[in-house]
Parts: structure tokens; C-alpha cells; sequence
């Protein structure tokens, strides 16, 4: 069996928001950006900077959804400055018999200067049979998929007295209520897989 390397997913002309040298390491994405494109958690990413031409692979991390970060961490970000434009790429391993005859598909998000979505496309190896080749097709599926102005968040509502606030208590001249019965040597509460 022969195996080919493919182009599965690609963040293209994303901003740098980040350079965290006091981390072990990684490149911390947006993770709606990572869940556009198909990029998993802890997988190798190839990223290549249009600012300067250094390219450097590392391992993903997922960042807030939404925030449009792009934080390059460890030694690498001595590679990158706030602001560069990179191009980040994941590859999958792939059974090359297998793609002639049932082809690859990759994601390509197109960013805009705040990391947000310009254009969605669809890039496909199609199997030609009749002419023994394999073709190539680019397609958008999208744009200007995310608004490039958020609505504010109304303020929140006022918050309600409370009858065991400590320093609302001294002010009234109540005294504190006992500490609540824990320890935090007691194990923790068991793993929730569904919260993520």
C-alpha cells in the first residue's frame, strides 16, 4: 500500500492576534474557525507565515469560540509577530489506490483582517475514469459567513441582594454563616465528556 500526504483543511491569510513565548508550546485557534475547516485538537498543523516566509509545524489547540484568536506559543512565536498574515494547513494520510478511486475533499476557510470568514470553498480530487486521470474542482460554498460587526450584549440585569454575602452581613452586623462542609482534598466531581 502506498500512502500520499493530502491537504485536508487550510486557514488562509489568518492574523496573528498572539506571540506567547512562555508556553510550552502549540498554536491556540478559534475553535469555530477549527471546527469550519474539520481541524481536530492536538493535530499537526503546518503553518506558514506571508510576512516573512517562515514555516514551522506544530500541534493545535482549541481557543474561545467566537474571539477570532490566533495565538502562536513557545519558540515558534519568535517566528511571528502580532498582526502577520500565516497560512495554517492540516494533511491527512491517505491510501493513494484509495483516491483514484474514490477521490479527497479539503476545506479552505478564506479570512478576512479579523479572522473572520470571507469565503468557504470546497476543494476536490474527482476520480475521471473515463479519461484515467484525476481531476480538480474548487467550489465556494460560502461568504461572508460571520457578520464583521457583532451585536453588543444588552448590560446585565441588576444584580439581587444576598443574604449571605459576607461583607454585606459585617455591614448589618450579622455574623458570617459557617463554612460550608468540604474539603478541597475531596476527589472531584467525575468527568463530563458531553460539556465539551
Amino acid at each position: 500500500m502506498t500512502t500520499i500526504r493530502l491537504m485536508h483543511a487550510k486557514l488562509h491569510q489568518v492574523r496573528v492576534t498572539r506571540a506567547n513565548p512562555d508556553y510550552m508550546g502549540s498554536v491556540t485557534i478559534d475553535q469555530r474557525l477549527m471546527e469550519q475547516v474539520g481541524i481536530f485538537p492536538l493535530e499537526e498543523v503546518q503553518i506558514y507565515n506571508s510576512q516573512n516566509g517562515h514555516r514551522f509545524s506544530t500541534y493545535v489547540l482549541p481557543g474561545e469560540t467566537g474571539s477570532g484568536c490566533i495565538e502562536i506559543n513557545g519558540a515558534a512565536s519568535h517566528l511571528c509577530g502580532v498582526g502577520d498574515a500565516v497560512i495554517i494547513v492540516a494533511f491527512a494520510q491517505r491510501d493513494r489506490a484509495e483516491v483514484i478511486k474514490t477521490g479527497h475533499q479539503a476545506t479552505v476557510f478564506i479570512s478576512n483582517a479579523q479572522n473572520q470568514c470571507q469565503e468557504l470553498l470546497v476543494q476536490q480530487v474527482i476520480p475521471n475514469f473515463a479519461q484515467e486521470r484525476l481531476d480538480f474542482q474548487s467550489e465556494s460554498v460560502l461568504k461572508a459567513a460571520i457578520p464583521t460587526e457583532m451585536e453588543p450584549l444588552p448590560p446585565p440585569p441588576p444584580r439581587p441582594p444576598i443574604d449571605n454575602d459576607p461583607d454585606e452581613m459585617l455591614d448589618r452586623g450579622v455574623e458570617s454563616p459557617p463554612s460550608p462542609n468540604f474539603s478541597f482534598l475531596d476527589p472531584p466531581p467525575p468527568y463530563d465528556s458531553t460539556q465539551f
